[in-house]
């Protein structure tokens, strides 16, 4: 059946023009909306389209979001693009561009507001048929009258404001006027920059056969006084729920975000880093790529400005975020970067500085298509995936000269950190194997200190630790995890949750890996059930499983990881 499928597929996209078959899959999309249905043509990971067909482009909120104060609206215009509605046929061919995401209103007549300090006022005129730029709006303030003409439409304009303010759109459509941010810092934070640099898929096993001066130098050399956790575990094995883990200090049992096939939202029953950082006073901003840390999972909550685009590359995320910290360095700033170059080829093929540096061979990209966690041990696949690393390196490097020719020592703290390692670089098969788990944790700031080697690291750990270099006091039962400044790990726990699979988890330490596979496959984190399930224990070196009849220990620690399991759940 799924041959059959597959030559269907390849004849309708040979024979039958493409105009034509663009059109068939929107008024297929169209109809079924209308219906209230939606269609297994569209997934979460598709933004800006919605999983019913809409374009959060020209939905006016795309999204609203619960906050203890009530809820916010949020909106995505073009950033970045010269020409894009006029240009667009398919549905997904907005998946191409670039959005610009901020919290605010959408008004149609005039809007009043008050700033108490120098402000910047995003504004933006909405027209959902043709890239206008003809737009017109008017801008009253204490200071005197501006009617901003020749605007150009569904892209966010910055606008300098102050003291009393009223925003009146001189066309009927209406306009989107953001959240004034404050361009000078009104409330003291203990630093000025707070930088967590997410690398997609850093995997610490590739660490322990190549070296880390030799592949990342200059991140290595950025960090040389910094807390280095190559022992570092993700919580789990896919970004969905690893990712989540390291926005909230959660288990994935516990924030619950497993569930790839329906919408579901981050952050709805607890606060997350960038509601922390937005609480103690800092301008919140992120630049990402991961399609399964898209806006449409919320991933826009907390943040004051929010630039996504799937598949963006390093380079752009890097300008980008130089762009941001220019823009407002009279702020305090938190800022969150998704690095995505090592997942997949971003634009189809390595880029030219990766083609030109490898072997003949390594262009031959046969290896049979799979996702990185599940893939199998691959050699050209990991000597690609090192090329990739050096590039991500090379432009790390003009981002730290950046930080460094800007702020002091200690006025910042920058972190690394990732979801998972990568299922090609090693042998084994085990979807909690450490080639597929291991992912560091790195940390700079004036008061990191050197860990010893081998000292472990947990995803759930990444969230309270940086909240304490960065001065922010919280009450530790609020994660999960611990802050590695004033705690050492002695082991590391995962856990992979996919619906209408089998639930696993894996503790690691020095000596042991202690594993539990659930008997039945669970449609979700209720349907666990820790006395219906196969425990084993392995050790640590050459992965030799134990047996429970003859091993006193093995009974022993497998009934210490039962009860850890038992108490995690909130």
């Amino acid at each position: 059946m799924f041959k059959k499928n597959s030559y269907f597929k390849i004849y309708i996209r040979r024979y039958v023009p493409k105009l034509i078959r663009l059109l068939r899959e929107d008024i297929y999309i169209n109809l079924m909306r209308m219906v209230g249905k939606r269609t297994n043509l569209l997934t979460m990971k598709e933004f800006p389209i919605t999983l019913y067909g809409e374009n959060a482009f020209f939905m006016y909120p795309f999204k609203i979001l619960k906050t203890k104060n009530g809820s916010e609206e949020y909106f995505a215009q073009f950033y970045g693009e010269a020409t894009t509605t006029d240009y667009t046929t398919s549905k997904r061919g907005y998946l191409n561009y670039t959005s610009e995401i901020l919290s605010g209103k959408f008004i149609k007549k005039s809007y009043n507001l008050n700033v108490e300090s120098s402000s910047i006022l995003p504004i933006s005129i909405v027209n959902n048929k043709i890239d206008g730029k003809n737009a017109t709006v008017s801008v009253y303030s204490d200071v005197g009258k501006y009617v901003l003409r020749n605007l150009k439409e569904n892209r966010f304009h910055y606008v300098p404001i102050s003291g009393h303010v009223s925003v009146r759109p001189h066309n009927k459509k209406g306009c989107i006027v953001g959240k004034p941010i404050k361009t000078i810092q009104v409330r003291k934070t203990s630093k000025k920059l707070v930088l967590s640099i997410f690398i997609d898929g850093l995997a610490g096993s590739i660490f322990d056969s190549h070296s880390f001066d030799e592949i990342m130098p200059n991140t290595s050399k950025y960090f040389k006084k910094g807390s280095l956790y190559f022992n570092g575990y993700s919580s789990s094995n896919w970004p969905l729920a690893s990712v989540a883990t390291l926005f909230s200090g959660l288990y994935p049992i516990n924030h619950k975000m497993y569930d790839s096939e329906n919408e579901i939202t981050i952050g709805e029953n607890y606060k997350l880093i960038s509601e922390y950082f937005s609480e103690a006073g800092y301008l919140t901003g992120q630049i990402c790529s991961n399609f399964r840390k898209n806006p449409m999972y919320g991933y826009m909550k907390g943040f004051d400005r929010t630039i996504y685009k799937r598949n963006m590359g390093c380079s752009d995320v890097i300008t980008n975020a130089i762009e941001h910290l220019r823009a407002f360095n009279g702020r305090s700033n938190f800022l969150w970067l998704t690095l995505f170059d090592t997942h997949h080829f971003l634009n189809g093929l390595p880029d030219i500085s990766i083609q030109t540096s490898i072997d003949i061979d390594l262009h031959d990209y046969s290896d049979k298509k799979s996702k990185s966690v599940h893939s199998s041990y691959s050699k050209k696949k990991t000597m690609i995936y090192i090329e990739e690393l050096k590039k991500i390196d090379f432009y790390l490097k003009i981002l730290f000269d950046y930080i460094n020719n800007q702020y002091g020592d200690d006025e910042v703290v920058v972190s690394i950190c990732s979801d998972h390692g990568q299922g090609y670089i090693g042998d084994s098969s085990d979807m909690l194997a450490e080639h597929r788990i291991k992912a560091p944790l790195f940390f700079k700031s004036s008061e990191t200190n050197k860990v010893k080697d081998g000292s472990y690291a947990c995803g759930v750990d990444y969230l309270p630790s940086l909240l304490e270099l960065s001065g922010i006091k919280t009450a530790g039962c609020l994660f999960d995890g611990v802050s590695l400044l004033s705690s050492n790990r002695k082991s590391s726990f995962s856990e992979v949750i996919y619906i209408n699979d089998y639930y696993r988890t894996a503790m690691y330490d020095d000596d042991y890996i202690v594993k539990f596979v659930s008997r039945n496959k669970i449609l979700s984190d209720k349907d666990i059930d820790y006395d219906n399930g196969e425990y084993s224990l392995y050790t640590k070196q050459g992965m030799i499983k134990m047996d429970h009849s003859t091993s006193p220990i093995a009974n022993i620690l497998i009934d210490q990881y039962k009860d850890i399991l038992c108490k995690r759940r909130r």
